[in-house]
């Protein structure tokens, strides 16, 4: 007797291990936002990119550093009176971003980016030299701040984070060709 009922029927693919210990490492430095709309066919397609880049309808932004954390579970209760008490919905997911090119024209890139709704994002993972790339149903918005410290001893930053709800894990995609060389 099976002890749980699985409604959605769907197998579990494959697990593949790393190869020789190869494991990827951490270090984003460069992203693309895209307009709601204009979201690549395929986001590895460094010819799509760049014509979506030319037609304005995407921002290449270089020389950041940038993390991408453990989202959070957004749950409801279990409507059903026995097992766990509840389920997981979805997820609020985050990328926090550092960029220490502080000028007037990326004030108004930041500002222009504050409370804009951006259909995908594609961040730039340099070491595996690879992309993530974020589309969700609802889109992505963006929060963030410029920091001026108090001393001339320490470098002043853009922080902010890019926001969004999506059960699923983004996927990883090669680099488009050409884009964030």
């Amino acid at each position: 007797m099976a002890n749980c009922n699985a409604y959605c029927g769907e197998q579990l693919p494959d697990h593949s291990l790393i190869a020789c210990e190869d494991y990827s490492k951490g270090g984003i430095t460069g992203f693309i936002t895209y307009d709601c709309g204009s979201e690549p066919a395929d986001p590895s397609n460094g010819v799509e990119i760049a014509e979506i880049i030319a037609a304005g309808k995407a921002k290449v932004v270089l020389g950041i550093k940038s993390d991408l954390p453990e989202g959070s579970e957004v749950t409801v209760d279990n409507p059903i009176g026995c097992g766990f008490p509840t389920i997981t919905l979805t997820a609020d997911r985050t990328l926090n971003l550092i960029d220490a090119n502080v000028n007037e024209d990326n004030v108004a890139f930041y500002n222009g980016l504050i409370g804009k709704k951006i259909g995908a994002l594609s961040f730039y993972e340099c070491d595996s030299d690879r992309i993530t790339h974020i589309s969700p149903r609802g889109g992505l918005t963006f929060f963030g701040n410029r920091i001026v410290p108090a001393t001339n001893g320490e470098i002043q930053t853009f922080t902010g984070q890019f926001r969004w709800r999506e059960k699923n894990i983004s996927n990883i995609l090669p680099a488009p060709v050409g884009i964030f060389e």
